[in-house]
């Protein structure tokens, strides 16, 4: 057949492409993070971040804007968690929520920072706990995380603002301050 040029995707066994390369290796520590938060552990977390890059290297040609990487991977490992992972029916302890992704992408969290950031989640339901991640750990934007988590933007926010609702007693009890999200307009739901 043709020529194999780098940087497209002509045949399944070709190389990944050095702008996904790039893109896979910016947001690394973050997306692995949020790949031990989603399994619960270290090495599932390997091995669903081993496939979203896999799947990612497939599907890279449909991603028309790399400004959008962020979203677009992160969807994807959404995604494959959901369809693979998420089945797998157990219980998420206080041990699995270790936020190591919040460490691993700010070598500056202290270990009282990390209790207090796993803490904080085990107080939140599963969806709001995905949005909370996403907008304050993984500093996504409102439009980002309505994008990964195939939801509204209205519906982001009204998950955002529950869970600051449920968390209100415990963070006044923390230094940092929650950026804020705008409030949510009355009668929006969640989806």
């Amino acid at each position: 057949s043709g020529s194999c040029q780098r940087g497209t995707m002509t045949k399944r066994d070709e190389p990944i492409p050095s702008a996904l390369e790039e893109l896979v290796a910016a947001h690394f520590n973050a997306a692995a993070g949020f790949c031990r938060f989603l399994t619960g552990s270290e090495d599932a977390g390997r091995e669903l971040l081993a496939e979203a890059v896999a799947l990612a290297a497939l599907r890279f040609r449909q991603l028309r804007d790399h400004n959008r990487f962020r979203a677009w991977f992160y969807a994807i490992i959404r995604n494959r968690w959901r369809t693979t992972y998420a089945r797998r029916k157990r219980e998420m302890s206080l041990d699995a929520l270790k936020m190591s992704a919040a460490s691993s992408a700010n070598p500056s969290h202290s270990d009282y920072d990390q209790r207090v950031v796993d803490e904080t989640l085990a107080y939140l339901r599963p969806h709001e706990r995905e949005a909370f991640v996403l907008f304050y750990l993984e500093d996504m934007t409102l439009k980002e995380v309505s994008s990964v988590l195939g939801v509204r933007v209205g519906a982001v926010k009204a998950r955002l603002h529950r869970a600051r609702k449920r968390l209100e007693p415990h963070l006044r009890e923390t230094a940092k301050p929650l950026k804020d999200t705008p409030p949510v307009p009355e009668g929006v739901d969640d989806d």
